[in-house]
C-alpha cells in the first residue's frame, strides 16, 4: 500500500487579495496646491522682502504715472508725493539687502563661495545695466534707474565681508558726508572741464548719483546681514527708522528745508584759463528734504523711511491669514521686481504721445491693475519672473556652481 506524500504548497484559500494601489491626486488639485506654494515663496524665502519690494515698484509707478493736483491734507489722492523719490530709495536698499543674501545673509561667504558670489553679483550688475541702457534707448520721459543700480552693486564689493555694525555707521557717515561731498566734487569736475565724461553722470551729477546713492545700498546691505527672522529685529527696524525719519523731515521743515532756487549759486572764484569754480549752496542743499535734491536730510530722512517699511512689511506677513492672502499680489510683484519695472518702461514706450495728454488715474490704475494681476498669476503658474530666471541661470553658469550647490546657496 502506497501513500501520497503531502504537497508543501498550502491550498488555495479562495481568491488572491489585489494590492490596493493609492489613488493618484487630482490633476487640478496637484496644480492648485503647487501654485499656492510658489505664491508662498518657498522655503526660506522671506515674504515680507518681497512685499517690500513690490512696494517700491508699484511706488515708481505712482511716480510716474500720476500727475496730482496741489498736495492737501483733506485729499488724500493729492498725496502722491509720498512716493516721488522714495520709492526709487527703497528700491536701492532692497538691492542691498538682497546682495547680504546672495553673499550668505548673516555670516558673509568666505573662499571659494565668496569668489563665486562675488561673480554673480558683477555678472548681474553687467546685464542690468545693459537692459537700463536698452531701456533709456526707447527715449521714455522716465530717467531710468536701472544703470545706477548695476553700478550700486559695484560700488558694494569691497563691504560684502562687513559686519551689520560696521555696515549700519558707514551708511550714517555716509548719509551726512556725500550729500556735501558730491556737489563739490561735481563743482570740481565742471571747473576741470571732465562734467560730460560719462561715468561723472554715473556717480555725480545724475538722477540717482552714485556717491549719494551709496548710503542706500549700504544701509540694505548692513539691514540683510540682521537676522531678520527675528521679531525684535524687525521691530527695531521699525521704531529706529520711524524716529530718524521723522527727525530728519522735521529739521528741514523747521527750517524751510525747500531746495535753492540756484544750488550752484554759494559763489564763484575765476581762475585764469578756466571756466569759473562754482561754489555750491551747501547751507541750502544740507537741509533739503525735497525728493532728488540729495539734501542731508533727505538722504537720512529717506533712508530711514525705507528702513522702517522694509521692517514694516516683514512683520506683516506674520499676520493672520487674511492679511498675508491680501499682500500676496503685492509680494508677487516684488518677486519679479525687474520684469515689472521693465515691462512698465516698454509700455510708457508703446504709449507714447498718450502719456502727456493722461493725467491724475487714466494711466496709473490700468498699470497698477496688470501688474497685480499679471504677476500674481505667473508666479502662481511659473514661479520665478522670466528677467530674474535669466539672470540667475547666467550669473550661475558665470560663477561656475554647479547645481548641487545652487540648491544649497541662499539665491
Amino acid at each position: 500500500m502506497t501513500s501520497t506524500p503531502p504537497s508543501s504548497a498550502p491550498a488555495p484559500a479562495g481568491p488572491a487579495p489585489v494590492a490596493a494601489t493609492p489613488a493618484a491626486p487630482a490633476p487640478a488639485t496637484s496644480t492648485w496646491r503647487r501654485g499656492l506654494a510658489r505664491l508662498a515663496g518657498g522655503p526660506g524665502r522671506l515674504t515680507g522682502l518681497d512685499v517690500a519690494r513690490g512696494l517700491a515698484v508699484l511706488g515708481m509707478f505712482v511716480a510716474h504715472l500720476y500727475t496730482p493736483d496741489p498736495v492737501t491734507g483733506a485729499d488724500p489722492m493729492s498725496w502722491s508725493w509720498v512716493f516721488d523719490g522714495r520709492s526709487s530709495i527703497l528700491f536701492a536698499t532692497l538691492a542691498g539687502v538682497s546682495l547680504a543674501i546672495m553673499s550668505g545673509r548673516t555670516r558673509p561667504l568666505e573662499g571659494v563661495p565668496a569668489l563665486q558670489a562675488r561673480m554673480r553679483i558683477l555678472v548681474r550688475a553687467l546685464l542690468i545695466f545693459t537692459l537700463g541702457e536698452i531701456l533709456t534707448m526707447l527715449g521714455t520721459p522716465v530717467a531710468i534707474i536701472l544703470q545706477a543700480y548695476a553700478v550700486l552693486f559695484v560700488l558694494a564689493l569691497p563691504f560684502l565681508r562687513w559686519s551689520a555694525r560696521r555696515l549700519f555707521v558707514l551708511a550714517a557717515a555716509s548719509a551726512v558726508v556725500m550729500p556735501v561731498l558730491t556737489p563739490l566734487v561735481a563743482s570740481t569736475l565742471a571747473w576741470a572741464q571732465l562734467g560730460s565724461v560719462p561715468l561723472t553722470g554715473l556717480l555725480v551729477t545724475g538722477m540717482y548719483p552714485g556717491m549719494i546713492w551709496f548710503t542706500f545700498i549700504v544701509l540694505g546691505l548692513a539691514i540683510g546681514r540682521c537676522q531678520l527672522s527675528g521679531t525684535d529685529v524687525k521691530l527695531r527696524l521699525v521704531a529706529v527708522g520711524a524716529a530718524v525719519s521723522t527727525l530728519a523731515y522735521s529739521i528741514a521743515a523747521i527750517a524751510d528745508g525747500a531746495p535753492p532756487t540756484d544750488p550752484m549759486g554759494g559763489g564763484s572764484m575765476v581762475t585764469e584759463g578756466r571756466p569759473a569754480f562754482v561754489l555750491p549752496d551747501l547751507a541750502a542743499l544740507a537741509r533739503t528734504a525735497e525728493p532728488h535734491s540729495g539734501g542731508v536730510a533727505e538722504v537720512v530722512g529717506s533712508g530711514a523711511f525705507a528702513m522702517a517699511v522694509i521692517g514694516l512689511c516683514l512683520l506683516a506677513v506674520q499676520g493672520g491669514r487674511w492679511l498675508r492672502a491680501l499682500l500676496t499680489p503685492i509680494a508677487a510683484v516684488g518677486s519679479m521686481a525687474l520684469t515689472a519695472y521693465t515691462i512698465h518702461i516698454v509700455a510708457l514706450w508703446r504709449v507714447g504721445d498718450a502719456y502727456w495728454q493722461e493725467t491724475g488715474l487714466q494711466l496709473l490704475v490700468p498699470f497698477v491693475e496688470v501688474t497685480l494681476i499679471g504677476c500674481t498669476l505667473w508666479r502662481f503658474f511659473l514661479g520665478r519672473g522670466p528677467l530674474e530666471r535669466l539672470l540667475t541661470w547666467v550669473s550661475w553658469k558665470a560663477a561656475g556652481v554647479t547645481p548641487a550647490a545652487r540648491g544649497r546657496a541662499a539665491t
